[in-house]
């Protein structure tokens, strides 16, 4: 009775983590695509006339490291090599373009997105990611130490940014402006009225981000293609885009659900045992496919070896003795054994 009684309460959770999974996953295949999409668009707005103030023959000495940025950075950023400082160099001129010419929601948007590349870098198609695994381990003076500063940068301060975004683009669908300097104008005929305040309040808390910013970003590319007069700019569906692949970040009522849904089930001595033969790849599947599942599992191997480390971590098993990455060396007749097969 007692089991019966914990497998329906699981039984939500069980549901709720798998669809979470299905979303992680198709997430995480489109994120690199839509992250080189929005490099090369905000690489064309370099040479976008009119993007920055003009530069007359005689500013040339004092505006050249401007014509150098808008010259060489659509080229760095569209292969994606030194994003970090491209982007850093192309938000300052955004901004002042923004803050010293009239303001423009075109400006808010690529300030967003160039902010978004400093804090969070770029995605996998990209040199910079290509570049930074052997870079670790390179020679070459502070090579490791800014590529381990951009990584504590992106894991402790991009969560804050993400936030921001949210709470910056839910204060642009519920507060009505006009011409404000640092709101951007999206109430503009892109869905009713209460329809934009329920975004707005999803988008704040954190919940439901991906679908909230898909809908809004479906929503925003129709009008445009429609011909209205929403008069939405490129970048705003890009940020939206972002925000949909990426997700609402560590604070969020989003990453509070996930993190319910994935938790461990409660042990029970009546709880059924499953025991895997074998940790090759058919072990490691048989184990990940069990993982949301209330029951008990124990896997036993001749040899454990580094592979096998790599899949528990990236499936998220959670064995109650872990493997330790320091210790890559095959051990004989190796036990792991799992209070349950839920991932934490």
């Amino acid at each position: 009775m007692k089991l019966t009684t914990l497998a329906q309460d699981e039984r939500l959770r069980t549901q709720l983590a798998r669809v979470l999974d299905l979303g992680g996953a198709a997430g995480r295949a489109v994120a690199p695509l839509v992250d080189l999409l929005v490099r090369l668009a905000l690489a064309k707005a370099f040479f976008a006339p009119g993007m920055f103030p003009g530069i007359g023959g005689a500013d040339f000495p004092t505006a050249w490291p401007m014509i150098i940025v808008q010259v060489i950075g659509p080229v760095l950023m569209a292969i994606g090599l030194q994003v970090r400082t491209v982007a850093l160099l192309m938000l300052v001129l955004t901004l002042r373009a923004q803050f010293s010419g009239a303001a423009q929601d075109e400006h808010l948007f690529s300030a967003a997105l160039f902010g978004w590349y400093v804090l969070l870098g770029p995605a996998s198609l990209s040199l910079d990611r290509l570049l930074s695994k052997g870079m670790r381990h390179s020679p070459l003076p502070l090579a490791a130490v800014a590529i381990a500063a951009g990584d504590w940068v992106k894991r402790a301060i991009g969560p804050l940014y993400v936030l921001a975004i949210r709470l910056w683009l839910a204060a642009a669908l519920a507060v009505p402006v006009s011409s404000h300097t640092m709101l951007p104008a999206m109430q503009d005929g892109m869905l009713p009225p209460q329809w934009l305040v329920i975004s707005a309040v999803l988008l704040a808390l954190g919940l439901c981000t991906p679908v909230v910013a898909a809908a809004l970003f479906v929503a925003g590319c129709g009008l445009a293609m429609a011909g209205s007069g929403h008069g939405m700019v490129i970048y705003e569906p890009l940020l939206l885009a972002l925000l949909a692949v990426s997700g609402a970040g560590r604070y969020s009522l989003d990453h509070l659900i996930g993190r319910w849904a994935r938790h461990t089930v409660r042990s029970h001595p009546d709880m059924p045992h499953v025991v895997i033969v074998g940790a090759g790849f058919g072990g490691m599947a048989c184990a990940a496919a069990l993982r949301h599942e209330p029951v008990r599992v124990t896997m036993t191997g001749r040899t454990i070896t580094c592979s096998n480390r790599c899949c528990i971590r990236s499936q998220r098993l959670p064995f109650r003795r872990p493997i330790s990455p320091r210790r890559c060396a095959p051990r004989s007749a190796t036990m792991l054994e799992s209070g349950c097969c839920a991932a934490p």
